[in-house]
């Protein structure tokens, strides 16, 4: 089956999100990115070079870096048919496109003026199969355009925006609305106006085009008429997103993280609240391709299962266990990927919550006889309607007898047992050869986590990825002088490190916070005379750390 969620591109970039959509995924992306606070979005009916309304009819996105605007193409199959009729069946598309090229270059003259590094990029919307035949005819263009069709209720449909998030976006789209450096000549150079200058109408002919539509017989698409499948399907990716959007600002109904082993010892756990848009946390994510495509098909079946109950309500439905094990060492993304899953899994309508309770072996085991019943119970309770993630699982499961580990791991598989504990994900998280021996240690383990997901190691060119998404997220930049000497940093403590003790994301973060002192320390002594230069990392700021170096194993033959 084709994924219903397109998510397994690690580009960032708000016009390739869009370009990763098809009419499948197109409308929950909307709905997403209209919830997130740094996306500004807007519908424009009255601004643009064309003075008729129905031409004058977009919606432009902006994060404050790019402008993507948005066009639809409602170009009918009673359309397509007459001008199959007519033998022009290739020229009415691709005039279509001229009013996608007249709005995008009447935006760009503004932006180069108001905002001239941000970029403006192009989406066409049609409810047609269009995509290869008019890309093919934008070959060369001077902006990036991309079309995403097939979206059979597009003419029913409105587009989503959010007007009140995106400071950034917002006063950039303003800036151009209100800008008033471009003459009125200007505006009105626009390709149709060349056309008409160069082409003359033939009164008659339009008179028998008109006559021969008046008598074509409307053969527009019915909704009863499309395909069964895709639109039960995307009645259900509806019904999901609105389930979402009545919980998105719901908060779980967890009021503590406090767990008591006994009257006089207590533990507290880490609750990581849902992720606002997981699925754009996932897209974000560096490396993990297998690990993204591995989840998307986890929750395809779930709405998979949504789908069948929809249309035959007696029918059995499929078990999914959420349970799941991560393998990998520290650094490898385990914990965020463990937030994402859970939000994901509330957004599907799988969890309740998707919160994410953090524990590790000292959560459950006490001091007392009967301390870690107690606790797991507990723990239970708090994470219900979330995901209940514990770390360095393997440490549960030692080689004494009496270790009261393996009390908590029968615990667990027994509560895990009942039919009612649905609303629950357990995820056990650690490396991944001491993983592998506890799961030959307690066969019962692996039946009750079918899902396991390695987290493979992060390679020089992605740790360097995640080092510019960082600084980035601070508004630095690196010098050429400076970028040279952290890449060489990095490939050489890469080429040196420990396998064992490597902290991968990790060892990212101790080195830019490193960084960040030196640099600040230097700002401070030495009052940089640009002020833009308190964002600017040079290669004096640049330091290695040390690399923990392979431990010397000594033994006897």
């Amino acid at each position: 089956m084709e994924n219903f969620f397109d998510i397994t591109t690690t580009d960032i970039s708000l016009y390739n999100a869009f370009c990763k959509q098809t009419r499948r995924t197109f409308w929950t992306f909307l709905y997403n990115l209209a919830q997130r606070e740094d996306i500004y979005s807007t519908h424009l009916t009255n601004f643009g070079p064309y003075k008729e309304p129905e031409q004058n009819d977009y919606y432009v996105f902006s994060n404050g870096s790019e402008i993507v605007i948005l066009t639809k193409d409602t170009y009918t199959l009673k359309q397509e048919n007459t001008d199959k009729e007519r033998g022009i069946y290739c020229g009415s598309p691709i005039n279509g496109l001229v009013p996608v090229l007249d709005i995008t270059r009447f935006l760009m003259r503004r932006t180069n003026i108001v905002a001239p590094d941000v970029k403006v990029q192009s989406i066409m919307l049609s409810d047609r199969e269009c995509r290869d035949d008019l890309m093919e005819c934008m070959y060369g263009n001077e902006f990036p355009f991309f079309i995403i069709d097939n979206l059979r209720t597009l003419n029913k449909r409105p587009l989503e925006v959010n007007e009140e998030h995106g400071e950034k976006g917002k006063s950039i789209i303003d800036a151009i609305l209100h800008c008033n450096c471009i003459s009125p000549e200007e505006d009105e150079d626009t390709v149709e106006n060349r056309l008409k200058e160069y082409e003359d109408e033939d009164e008659d002919e339009n008179q028998n085009e008109n006559e021969n539509e008046d008598g074509y017989e409307d053969e527009s698409y019915d909704e009863e008429e499309e395909d069964s499948f895709d639109r039960a399907l995307q009645e259900v990716l509806d019904s999901v997103a609105e389930d979402a959007r009545e919980r998105r600002n719901n908060l779980f109904s967890v009021t503590h993280n406090e767990i008591e082993h006994n009257a006089t010892a207590s533990v507290k756990v880490e609750i990581l609240r849902c992720n606002h848009d997981p699925h754009l946390e996932l897209m974000k994510l560096v490396g993990c391709t297998e690990i993204k495509r591995r989840m998307d098909d986890l929750l395809s079946l779930s709405i998979y299962n949504k789908l069948m109950l929809k249309h035959f309500p007696n029918c059995k439905q499929h078990d999914i266990s959420l349970h799941s094990i991560f393998f990998g060492r520290p650094g490898t993304g385990k914990t965020t990927v463990c937030k994402i899953f859970g939000a994901l899994l509330h957004d599907a309508g799988v969890l309740s919550s998707g919160h994410v309770v953090v524990c590790d072996r000292g959560t459950f085991v006490g001091s007392l006889w009967g301390d870690e019943e107690r606790a797991v119970r507990e723990v239970l309770e708090i994470a219900k309607g979330g995901v209940l993630m514990i770390d360095e699982a393997y440490l549960l499961n030692s080689k004494h007898d009496h270790d009261p580990g393996k009390l908590v791991l029968q615990l667990l598989m027994n509560i895990l047992a009942d039919e009612n504990k649905r609303d629950i994900a357990v995820v056990l998280c650690g490396y991944k050869e001491p993983m592998k021996k506890l799961l030959a240690m307690n066969p019962g383990l692996d039946s009750r986590f079918p899902n396991k997901f390695e987290f493979q190691d992060f390679n020089v060119d992605e740790l360097l990825e995640i080092t510019q998404r960082r600084i980035n997220e601070y508004e630095y930049h690196f010098t050429d002088k400076a970028w040279d000497k952290y890449r060489r940093i990095m490939a050489d403590a890469y080429q040196t490190r420990d396998p064992d003790t490597w902290g991968n994301a990790r060892f990212v973060a101790n080195q830019l916070e490193q960084i960040y002192i030196k640099h600040a320390s230097r700002c401070v002594r030495h009052t940089p005379k640009d002020i833009s230069e308190m964002r600017t990392l040079t290669s004096d700021d640049i330091q290695p750390i040390e690399v923990p170096k392979p431990r010397t194993r000594m033994g006897f033959c």
